[in-house]
């Protein structure tokens, strides 16, 4: 079931998901539709996957994943094995799944178009909360809907290199932070009177999130971008 409302008043149905004794997890949108792995806890070094995407809220989509490696991350102080797929890009924590959300797994879309899980809860017990999160919800403040896609451009994105650029929409002064998959801060900048922006600092291959502060607009602004 899936619910679009804070409150979780109104509910609707939106798939069907079971697990093998595996501890692989498969998701279908319909009893009508195929189904398609979306997790995985039995893998190993080295596997390659066909996983599933819903696109579109009407079909899924099947990308080949593999197994760079293994290692394991604290979470509410216990150690989870974490699965890191495609150089990082996508990330499956044990007993939790995607850190792009159960049945949005990331596939490596061009210009940050794309989900990410902010938390996860078992028998209404906080599991797992995104860094630098308060809440299940990213709600915008509708004073402030300002397009995010014309506000700021970044570019190119992919990344080669770690060489990419952020225009703003209007000189300004501004606050940047980045931050890995697991929401790990990597860099942090401030800047004044800018309008463009340059990155040249080495960065690991992997999927980042950018976020950026506007502090003429008090508003912060969020992005995607991959490094290749």
């Amino acid at each position: 079931m899936r619910s679009d409302d804070r409150e979780h008043i109104d509910w609707y149905d939106y798939g069907f998901i079971r697990e093998d004794s595996l501890g692989r997890v498969y998701y279908r949108i319909s009893e009508a539709n195929s189904e398609g792995l979306i997790y995985s806890n039995s893998t190993q070094k080295g596997d390659t996957l066909i996983v599933a995407r819903r696109e579109n809220d009407i079909y899924l989509s099947f990308y080949e994943f593999t197994v760079d490696s293994i290692d394991t991350i604290l979470i509410s102080g216990k150690s989870r094995k974490r699965n890191l797929l495609n150089g990082g890009v996508e990330q499956w924590i044990e007993g939790i799944g995607s850190l792009s959300g159960p049945i949005y797994s990331w596939p490596g879309t061009v210009g940050g178009d794309g989900y990410f899980l902010l938390c996860f809860k078992q028998n209404d017990s906080l599991i797992y909360m995104k860094p630098s999160y308060s809440d299940c919800y990213d709600i915008l403040n509708s004073e402030n809907s300002i397009n995010q896609h014309k506000a700021i451009q970044i570019y190119p994105n992919p990344v080669v290199d770690c060489n990419f650029n952020i225009e703003f929409q209007h000189l300004g002064d501004y606050k940047l932070s980045i931050y890995n998959a697991v929401s790990k801060l990597i860099k942090k900048y401030e800047v004044t009177n800018v309008q463009k922006l340059e990155i040249r600092d080495k960065i690991q291959k992997g999927l980042y999130f950018i976020h950026i502060y506007d502090y003429s607009l008090n508003r912060e602004f969020k992005e995607k971008i991959i490094i290749l």
